[in-house]
């Protein structure tokens, strides 16, 4: 396949008549991630130039896998197709080759072993036993010709290597993505600022993995301060996590790091563990997708929500720490009201569907009575969602009756947030990367660091529907919009009329998740209680009334089953977060439930949460508040598992 890059590639035109537009257009869909290299940028539009003087009008549509473009011809939501030969072959009773590449005056291929400059293999027989990177299962070059070179050999694939991973394109194979730790400018309401970022090769933010692809990543620090870049949701070898000093320095300036281990699927993150570079916009999101992923017929779009500052962030700690950054606080009776969908102002949308979620946010935690209660401890200037504000919102395209599956990550360094998605039926499926049974409902709340997976159904007519993020307990709202061609898109403000309500301040949310593949059902062998305490003035925030600097590890053997039971004598809810490990959420306030995988779990004030883990590799694992100031506050401990 390769050498066909270097060859003048022409088209064999087999069958105009194959081509049949549903409605006068023609759709054609290609290959995203670069499987298949049978035509370059030119080829391609002289193809397109010779359908369009058929007059047919041309629409592009864009999937990552041929299995996905292969689905998209068979239920005829395209009309032709750039494939590799081999799904062809597979539904010639369905499809028509309507032009084939010519190259060395056929339609042939050319396909390439490719081995580290290290190994001495010179056959495909001096590999077995060894792992093999295929790109794509339906591509020709990329699997059939290994395949059918073992079956020449008397072997199978599965038997012949080892391990057999599918990377979804070459360029996945043969060398580690880049990623760099770089500043970047944003126009955030018409004023220009600076901030930092996780660029990727390609220019844009963060990283999408396909299944099987391995993280196998170079980082470069292209800052003038050291930094270090945590996997959030990840559980790499220790020495691979991400924390000053436990155990690897920060990068110097202009450092790059190797990283590779096997990720976790879902829907996680990457951030700076250095608080103030967090504030920054050091943070990204990191999408590892599953073969489900691939398999179903939907749209993926991301929302990254961050909440900034145009003053530096040591400003604003130094603020929140002096008591001046911070409103009165509420009683938790003010927090949520009399409604319990206040706040709730959806502009063009709607307020149907609560379904099995509605009024939950309505209920007075068991408790708290009318005690004071701190939800935001600073306003900041701005909420962005993709680095944007609801003045110039990121317009999403999207087709008529689809189906989207909503990636929302709350990179925030202080705020919680409800997602609301007014009329468009909606079900969250998955929490911190983790499946959870459907739950349908129209908004769902989510804390720093968590994130969630929610489906939505779009309407079979055009329209534009905003997806709004709306900031717990205040005014102020963010979001983007999904929207079909020609569609008229609503101006929406940035303040709603009404104050949102409280986050889960009964667990509500939490308590009605369930995992889809719970831990295994096993007695805990050591049940540690975490005490989350702290007040506003002076601002201290402690794990077991102790600083980071002073703490007392939490600790277990390898193998161990161990509930934490997480106990907030405070006033502000805590998202904590665990590095290294996934837990199932099994008790609520002393209520055993059989609740969601998270690597995240939020901790309303006068609660209880427990969780329960199999302790993993024996090293020395952060376990802290997600909520910057108080962790840049020492709202730190470690989780100390030994062999």
């Amino acid at each position: 396949m390769t050498g066909l890059m270097k060859t003048q590639i022409d088209w064999i035109p087999l069958s105009e008549g194959a081509v049949r537009p549903t409605q006068g257009k023609t759709l054609a869909v290609m290959q995203v991630s670069g499987g298949s290299q049978s035509f370059n940028a030119v080829n391609q539009m002289r193809l397109l130039g010779r359908w369009m003087r058929m007059g047919r009008e041309i629409e592009l549509v864009q999937r990552r896998t041929y299995q996905e473009i292969t689905g998209l011809l068979l239920e005829r939501s395209v009309d032709a197709a750039w494939l590799c030969g081999y799904p062809y072959l597979q539904h010639a009773d369905l499809l028509d080759l309507v032009a084939a590449p010519v190259w060395r005056g056929g339609p042939r291929y050319q396909s390439y072993l490719i081995v580290g400059a290290e190994d001495g293999a010179e056959a495909l027989s001096d590999l077995q036993g060894g792992t093999h990177a295929f790109s794509d299962p339906d591509s020709n070059s990329g699997y059939l010709v290994t395949a059918t070179d073992l079956r020449r050999m008397g072997e199978q694939v599965e038997g012949f290597f080892s391990r057999s991973i599918f990377t979804f394109g070459h360029r996945n194979v043969t060398a580690p993505l880049g990623l760099r730790a770089t500043t970047r400018s944003l126009d955030i309401d018409g004023r220009a600022a600076t901030v930092f970022g996780l660029v990727n090769g390609a220019g844009g933010q963060g990283l999408v993995l396909d299944p099987g692809q391995r993280f196998l990543v170079n980082l470069t620090n292209d800052l003038d301060v050291p930094t270090i870049v945590h996997w959030h949701g990840q559980i790499p070898p220790n020495v691979q996590d991400g924390v000053p000093d436990m155990p690897l320095p920060l990068l110097r300036p202009g450092e790059t790091r190797s990283y590779d281990f096997e990720p976790a699927a879902g829907t996680h993150w990457m951030h700076s563990h250095v608080p103030v570079q967090e504030m920054q916009l050091l943070a990204a999101p990191l999408i590892v997708r599953r073969p489900d992923d691939v398999k179903a017929d939907r749209q993926e779009v991301t929302i990254f929500l961050h909440d900034f500052s145009f003053r530096p962030p040591e400003e604003v700690l130094d603020e929140i720490r002096s008591g001046k950054g911070h409103p009165e606080p509420e009683t938790a009776d003010d927090a949520q009201g009399a409604n319990a969908h206040a706040g709730h102002d959806m502009g063009a949308m709607g307020t149907s569907g609560m379904s099995a979620m509605e009024g939950m946010e309505g209920m007075t935690a068991a408790g708290m009575g009318g005690m004071a209660m701190d939800l935001n401890d600073f306003n900041f200037d701005a909420y962005l969602a993709n680095d944007r504000t609801l003045s110039d919102p990121e317009i999403v395209a999207v087709e008529k009756g689809g189906r989207v599956l909503l990636r929302v990550i709350n990179g925030a360094a202080a705020t919680v947030f409800w997602i609301a998605c007014g009329d468009v039926p909606a079900r969250l499926v998955a929490v911190d990367g983790q499946p959870v049974q459907a739950l349908p409902a129209a908004r769902f709340g989510v804390a720093m660091g968590q994130r969630l997976d929610i489906e939505l159904d779009l309407p079979s007519g055009g329209g534009a529907w905003p997806i709004l993020a709306l900031r717990e307990g205040a005014h102020e709202r963010t979001g983007l919009i999904l929207a079909t061609a020609g569609a008229d898109v609503p101006i929406i403000s940035g303040l709603s009329d009404e104050a949102a309500p409280a986050f889960d301040i009964d667990l509500a949310q939490e308590a009605v998740l369930r995992a889809l593949a719970p831990l295994a059902d096993r007695p805990a062998d050591l049940s540690p209680m975490v005490m989350l305490g702290g007040q506003m003035q002076p601002y201290r925030w402690t794990i077991n009334d102790r600083l980071f600097e002073d703490r007392v590890p939490v600790t277990a053997t390898t193998g161990q089953r161990v509930e934490l039971n997480f106990h907030n004598m405070s006033m502000m809810g805590h998202p904590m977060h665990l590095h290294g490990h996934h837990f199932q959420v099994v008790a609520i306030n002393g209520n055993r439930v059989a609740g969601a995988l998270r690597d995240t779990v939020y901790v309303p004030p006068m609660s209880m949460v427990t969780v329960a883990l199999d302790a993993g590799e024996a090293a020395e694992w952060m376990l802290h508040c997600h909520h910057m100031p108080h962790l840049a506050s020492g709202m730190m401990t470690t989780f100390n598992v030994s062999a």
